[in-house]
């Protein structure tokens, strides 16, 4: 088919700059650009992404990927989200957001459900994230992900702001078959994929990656980490690791480390900054947050105060 025997509806993207312009004041006018991801010094570099941007979040099995979406979901309570669970049953993510939502530690949590008996506090989560929705269904195509969009629009009567994504790779192709099966020049094509369905669906996308078996989960991600998997196509790629399981290290120094987290940032588009060596340090605390150990953990996280702390760290180059 060709540009002439293209119908108006196919023809979608195509827009004078005046009407980008006024796309963008709209923008502007929208007093939540971006979706954050509620770790302040990641938020502030970041500031997360807006409808039609990927947030490639990527690291070795156990590295934390998932206990991230968790907080993510938490941070955005009030946000029109949608979180395909492609790997934990929904029954494990619901476990985690009650620790996270009501600051419970999660081994309490596992004990009351092993005694048959959850505290009556807990019916409130879904008055806590009331417009969340976890999807737990395995293999699902783009097209599936489109469907369950569009019931999450009929049920709500409002589109998600936000999907996450867990995992990657978990992701199906044409015809419903696993990516993995298939190797990673499936997983790269779904990638770019997933890239185009985030710019039609209009919405912003957190997609967390699983990188190969030759990556050690105490080493920090680089971008060949994430090659074939949507490095190019992301907006912002973040790698995580925990340096706590580095077996060279000391039992000491290990102990020390334990439920430590680190985090980098490769690519950034948003706003050209990248942690340049000076990586990103959180803590996974019994209740299951992530706490930025570098953040004022004393003062309540605003996005003014991000902005006021965003003029401090200008971008070193441009984000392109």
């Amino acid at each position: 088919m060709t540009l002439v025997e293209a119908t108006p509806a196919q023809l979608r993207g195509f827009r004078t700059l005046d009407e980008h312009v006024q796309a963008l004041r709209t923008f502007a006018a929208n007093p939540r650009q971006r979706v954050r991801t509620g770790i302040q010094t990641l938020d502030i570099m970041t500031e997360g992404p807006a409808a039609g941007e990927i947030y490639l979040i990527m690291g070795r099995s156990y590295s934390g990927k998932s206990q991230v979406a968790m907080n993510i979901m938490a941070y955005n309570a009030d946000l029109p989200l949608l979180f395909f669970s492609m790997e934990m049953p929904a029954r494990q993510a619901a476990q985690r957001l009650l620790s996270i939502v009501f600051d419970v530690d999660h081994h309490d949590i596992l004990n009351q459900i092993k005694a048959g008996s959850l505290a009556s506090q807990y019916s409130e989560l879904g008055e806590r994230l009331p417009r969340q929705v976890i999807i737990d269904d395995s293999n699902l195509t783009l097209g599936d992900m489109t469907a369950y969009v569009d019931q999450y629009e009929s049920y709500f009567e409002e589109r998600p702001a936000a999907i996450i994504v867990d995992y990657l790779e978990l992701v199906s192709g044409n015809g419903g078959n696993d990516i993995q099966s298939a190797g990673w020049q499936n997983t790269e094509s779904v990638a770019r994929a997933l890239k185009a369905w985030a710019k039609n669906e209009d919405m912003a996308v957190f997609v967390l990656h699983q990188t190969n078996r030759n990556e050690k989960v105490w080493a920090p991600p680089d971008e060949d980490s994430a090659r074939g998997a949507g490095y190019t196509e992301a907006d912002v790629v973040v790698g995580m690791w925990q340096p706590g399981r580095d077996p060279e290290k000391g039992a000491t120094e290990r102990s020390s480390l334990t439920n430590h987290i680190t985090m980098n940032v490769l690519k950034n588009r948003i706003t050209g900054r990248t942690t340049d060596g000076k990586d990103i340090l959180l803590k996974l605390e019994p209740t299951l947050r992530l706490v930025d150990l570098k953040g004022d953990q004393n003062e309540t996280y605003t996005l003014q105060k991000e902005k006021e702390l965003a003029v401090l760290v200008p971008p070193k180059e441009a984000p392109f």
